[in-house]
Formats: C-alpha cells, structure tokens, sequence
C-alpha cells in the first residue's frame, strides 16, 4: 500500500459526462490533441468509459483546477468543436462537470 503524496493531497478531481459522446468520438478527440503521447500538463490520472445513461464519463486527477480548467479551454474544448464539425454535427453541449478537492488517494501495483 502506498500513502498519498503531498502532491496528491492538493490535487484535485473531475468527473465529467460528455452527452453525445461514445468511445468513436472520444478516441477522435484525443488524437486531435495528441493524447496520450502528449501528456497534459497537471494531469496525474485518466480514465474514461461510457457512461450508463449514454455518452462518455471521464475521470481525471490534476495537480489544480487552474491546470484542468486550462487544458479544456486551450485543446479540448476546439478539438471536441472539430469533431462534430467533421461529422457536421454540434456537440451536445459542455460536459456536466463536478470538481472536487482530493482527500486522500490509494493504489496498488499489481
């Protein structure tokens, strides 16, 4: 078991639920950004999957809301506006966003 660190205990948490998203324009998404060869500033963790009303549902780790709130309006929010536009749709609207101040963090190495 490992302790958080005390870069994980100033951290922050999003979960994000992208209506109109699936894994097909997720994955569109992220080669328009580069990720993740070209790891985002901040970022300490991913995870995204669809979500069970539709739609995707992101879950990210960064080092501060600053951080997150940059990488959304710099890379995703045009490269999600790109995707749509190449299908000749529009998105859905913006993701319903929930950020929370991390506590405490565990994982394993299995």
């Amino acid at each position: 078991m490992e302790f958080p660190s005390e870069e994980a205990l100033m951290a922050i948490g999003t979960v994000q639920e992208f209506e109109g998203f699936d894994t097909e324009i997720y994955d569109a998404v992220c080669q328009k950004v580069n990720f993740p060869d070209d790891w985002p500033d901040g970022l300490l963790y991913h995870a995204a999957g669809p979500a069970e009303s539709g739609g995707m549902r992101i879950t990210d780790q960064w080092q501060s809301a600053e951080q997150f709130q940059r990488f959304m309006e710099t890379k995703i929010q045009p490269a999600v506006q790109e995707v749509f536009s190449e299908r000749g749709t529009e998105p859905a609207g913006p993701p319903k966003t929930t950020i929370f101040e991390i506590h405490s963090t565990a994982h394993t190495h299995a």
